[in-house]
């Protein structure tokens, strides 16, 4: 059975001491953006009920969403009295098996980052979707939550016929799995499973230490693979017995389980994951190759003043 571990979504997040510093990079940003041939930035106001007022930037390209741009800013500090304004891009879509978008998302995604370092720009991850991508039909495909998250319990909700939640979406880490090929109309199977690294989890933490922190998150889960579907019901029959007993230690239960049914496992790549982390950080000088349908063109610095 193949299968492979993306990266669907990230997010990069850079911080500011001011407000005019904030302003500044911004407004390369989207001059950056504009320079690029067949890509439009729009603006989006977003008002709250306190008075509010959020601008958001959405990145076009062929009436198709490329990436976000979002500026704020949070007081913290002693009596909070201290302010960080920052700006967040969210590339969205990265593996949409729509190759040309796909191709086009991920060249712009390191350009960006490829422009931060360059103008010595450190940034911070915000939101990282990876996933487990499996070609075979969605019956076939299953995952469940193994260990008990922290302050809280076993979880598996089915929101959709194709979705189901295992970890509910909140500020934390949340969890889902839900047949792809439906979701988006794809002529080839794809079941995936998604797990979704919010702002809130890449806080306090490092390269050195990430891999660790994501490898710890992935252990919650375990993501199955069952050519006899007759197998994946007794799984689930088992496991439906487990949440459903008395027993106060079911991780031990769910330990006897995975080792009689650890052979239809599938694991992630970390190494794909880090590495793809790993380059962004590093990244300098890149070329941006932005291909038309039709032709391709180079985008240098004839293009604005603005080192890839």
């Amino acid at each position: 059975m193949h299968y492979t571990t993306q990266i669907d979504s990230i997010g990069l997040r850079v911080e500011f001491h001011s407000a005019e510093l904030q302003r500044a990079r911004l407004n390369e940003m989207i001059n950056l953006v504009m320079s690029i041939e067949t890509f439009f930035v729009d603006s989006k106001e977003h008002r709250f009920g306190n008075g509010g007022v959020r601008i958001e930037y959405v990145i076009y390209s062929n009436n198709t969403t490329i990436a976000t741009i979002n500026t704020g800013v949070y007081a913290h500090g002693q009596d909070r009295k201290e302010s960080t304004y920052y700006i967040k891009m969210v590339f969205a879509g990265l593996k949409s098996y729509d190759d040309y978008n796909d191709e086009l998302r991920s060249n712009f995604l390191f350009a960006m980052a490829s422009w931060l370092n360059s103008k010595r720009l450190p940034f911070k991850l915000s939101e990282l979707d990876c996933n487990i991508d499996v070609n075979c039909a969605y019956d076939n495909f299953y995952a469940m939550q193994i260990k008990k998250v922290p302050n809280g319990r076993y979880h598996n909700e089915q929101i959709y016929i194709t979705t189901n939640y295992l970890q509910k979406k909140t500020k934390s880490v949340s969890a889902l799995f839900y047949d792809k090929q439906f979701k988006e109309s794809l002529h080839e199977q794809i079941s995936r499973f998604e797990l979704k690294l919010p702002s809130k989890f890449f806080k306090n933490k490092n390269l050195d230490t990430l891999n660790e922190a994501i490898s710890r998150i992935f252990e919650r889960y375990a993501i199955f693979y069952f050519e006899d579907i007759r197998v994946k019901n007794q799984v689930l029959y088992i496991q439906k017995c487990i949440e459903c007993s008395n027993i106060a230690n079911k991780a031990r239960e769910y330990n006897k389980l995975m080792s009689q049914v650890n052979k239809y496992r599938l694991y992630p790549n970390f190494s794909y994951i880090m590495e793809y982390i790993y380059n962004l950080y590093s990244i300098k000088n890149y070329k941006m190759v932005v291909k038309k349908k039709e032709e391709e063109f180079v985008l240098n610095d004839s293009c604005g003043n603005f080192d890839f």
